[in-house]
């Protein structure tokens, strides 16, 4: 595409040869150029008077034109080339984009209802370009929450949370990725041990609601979802199977419950390009934070640690080392997809249990825009409750490429207990 300024050149050019033009018509000009005596008349005087007006013109326009190829060019050098339309010290491109989600609950427990709103979050996605090989990704979010108590699932609460407004930051990496093989991150990340912490941005989620042992959102409740550190990660080809690869990633760090404590984890999976399937195994190490340290203040070891949504208790009652392997999958083909986790952890604890959790969770899209989606969901969490099982069914509706609709029904067996609920959420994404 040709610049504004050599535009304007061509339009110069065609105005210089229209007076050149009428120069050459008028008998009466081009004698007086060859040397022999004008011919003077009215009508020689009055097309005088008209060149001198053409010419005063066209030298305005001449400067209004410089005035304007000036002006151009100092644009294109600022948002032009390979500089960001927004410059951003030494970015090269910068992407901006995110969402807003929102979570509604109605509890219906044995003693008890209760209905209202749980979260409004809203999330950043920036992403800068410094280089040919380097990135910087961010998510910067904050959300009103508020402060669902489940302790006793015959009488669901919905209260004020404390902290009506908190900020949160679940990425936050400097990655260089020279090719598909290798990529390298620092800062915030997600661990990638799991399904649910490899696709950790909302707006994907068929359900509103992640399964029992990775519920709340950024926090190890099993298996560590986010690190603070240095992961190596990439796709290696399968030799004659062109359709397939190998991925495989790991970190180092520490957690986001845990800081003073270094946090290690692998994943190694494998992709059967023609059946549409991924399996991945995964192992970490770490230390768990005792209740007390994370909410500061005192918790009895026999307390039911249920924190927020999740009815099942996500802390620890004493601060204890653990180890965890894991396997995962997910299949994709036409309608259909599944995906599926299993872990298991030892932990180093004379009060805690080993924890074990898995999810089931097969999803068919009956219509383009629409699916419908079951999960099976089950987790010890290692307190001596016993375990919990989940059935939930859903469906999902984006009406725009933008918008994602979801409503759920939660049947939730615990304690010999039941708690039912409905959920109804949204995600626009921008």
């Amino acid at each position: 595409m040709e610049s504004l300024s050599a535009r304007r050149r061509c339009g110069v050019t065609a105005l210089l040869l229209a007076f050149a033009g009428l120069l050459a018509l008028h008998p009466s000009l081009t004698a007086q150029d060859a040397g022999n005596p004008p011919v003077q008349s009215q009508e020689d005087h009055d097309l005088h008077k008209q060149l001198q007006v053409f010419e005063e013109r066209l030298r305005r326009s001449e400067e209004r034109i410089h005035y304007l190829e000036d002006t151009s060019d100092a644009l294109e050098e600022a948002v032009g080339g390979d500089q960001a339309v927004a410059r951003v010290y030494s970015a090269k491109a910068l992407d901006l984009g995110g969402h807003i989600s929102g979570q509604y609950w109605s509890y219906h427990g044995q003693d008890g209802d209760v209905t209202g709103f749980y979260a409004i979050f809203t999330e950043l996605y920036i992403k800068a370009e410094l280089g040919e090989d380097w990135s910087l990704f961010a998510t910067p979010g904050v959300y009103a929450i508020s402060d669902v108590q489940l302790q006793d699932l015959r009488n669901p609460e919905i209260t004020i949370e404390k902290d009506h407004f908190q900020v949160i930051m679940a990425r936050a990496y400097l990655q260089w990725s020279p090719e598909d093989e290798l990529r390298i991150r620092a800062g915030i990340q997600s661990t990638e041990l799991g399904v649910i912490s490899r696709s950790g941005f909302i707006p994907d989620r068929i359900l509103g609601t992640p399964p029992l042992m990775s519920r709340i959102y950024t926090l190890n409740s099993l298996y560590p979802q986010v690190v603070n550190g240095v992961s190596v990660g990439g796709r290696l080809g399968a030799g004659n199977q062109p359709s397939d690869w190998w991925e495989y990633s790991a970190y180092v760090g520490s957690e986001i419950q845990s800081p003073s404590d270094p946090a290690l984890g692998a994943r190694l999976g494998y992709f059967f390009g023609k059946l549409g399937l991924t399996v991945n195994v995964s192992y970490a190490h770490g230390v768990r934070q005792d209740a007390s340290s994370f909410l500061g203040m005192p918790v009895p070891q026999a307390a039911n640690l249920a924190y927020s949504i999740s009815p099942v208790p996500v802390f620890s009652n004493e601060q204890n080392r653990f180890d965890l392997g894991g396997i995962d999958l997910e299949f994709s083909k036409g309608d259909f997809g599944l995906k599926a986790e299993a872990f298991l952890s030892s932990e180093d604890s004379q009060v805690m249990k080993d924890k074990t959790g898995f999810f089931v969770q097969p999803t068919w899209w009956f219509a383009e825009q629409a699916a419908l989606t079951y999960r099976f969901d089950y987790y010890d969490s290692g307190h001596g409750f016993g375990p919990a099982r989940e059935n939930v069914l859903g469906i999902t509706w984006d009406p725009i490429p933008a918008l994602r609709l979801r409503a759920a029904y939660y049947r939730t067996d615990y304690r010999q207990e039941i708690l039912n609920a409905v959920s109804l959420s949204f995600s626009v994404s921008f």
